[in-house]
């Protein structure tokens, strides 16, 4: 429990030994906010490597771990924070290097916020690229299919065409190739609703991503507000 001023006083002109804070609770905040930051750059860098930057599935899958586990460096950073604002500061009589450590964890619990900030505010602004990226690969993912799928009905329809009145009646050559024409037909409106259910689904994880970004930058601003140091 910390002693006010006026009980130190008191306690001065008594002769009376000073209390102080007991700087193990501290310690103990500041050593598990320490390790959940550790425990979130292991997962990153498990998850980075092989590093492959032009992938897009390679973004993806990184800025989704990283808001997975986003909730650690958070809450590290929180623990870093009232660690640091527990202990009160020392009287001037103390040990000048006890006021200079105290004062570094402060300001190195008040860089981690900042850096919170700034790194999801990038993640925030790398989702733009990742969904057109996305996008881009839906679209040439569905005419590929589509491609191979209408290359192997034309080649259908030319056997048909070639084949001697012998082998395929007249009627049922026409009746043949009209079903495959439907069927052409069908996979380009298949393909097109895949295309706009995979981009509506894409939309939804990367506005999904975009809010929880925002919601973790403005809880390593609120951490890193200096009203609180």
């Amino acid at each position: 429990m910390e002693t006010t001023p006026s009980l130190q006083r008191l306690n001065n002109s008594q002769g009376l030994p000073v209390a102080t804070a007991d700087p193990r609770p501290a310690m103990l905040l500041w050593v598990c906010g320490k390790i959940l930051i550790l425990v979130f750059l292991i997962i990153v860098i498990a998850t980075v490597l092989p590093l492959n930057p032009r992938s897009v599935e390679w973004g993806t899958q990184l800025t989704s771990q990283i808001l997975h586990a986003a909730f650690l460096p958070l809450i590290g950073v929180a623990l870093l924070r009232v660690g640091s604002l527990l202990q009160p500061w020392p009287e001037p009589s103390a040990d000048p290097s006890v006021a200079m450590r105290l004062a570094r964890r402060r300001h190195s619990a008040l860089q981690c916020c900042r850096r919170g900030v700034v790194s999801l505010s990038l993640l925030a602004v790398w989702h733009v690229p990742l969904f057109l990226g996305s996008v881009t690969l839906i679209d040439q993912r569905n005419a590929a299919e589509a491609a191979v799928l209408s290359k192997s009905l034309e080649r259908d329809v030319l056997s048909i065409q070639r084949a001697s009145a012998a082998e395929i009646p007249e009627d049922q050559r026409m009746t043949l190739i009209s079903q495959i024409e439907t069927r052409q037909q069908q996979i380009g409106r298949d393909a097109s609703s895949r295309g706009n259910a995979a981009r509506f689904a894409l939309l939804h994880d990367a506005l999904r991503s975009l809010v929880l970004c925002l919601a973790y930058v403005a809880g390593f601003l609120a951490l890193g507000r200096r009203r609180f140091s």
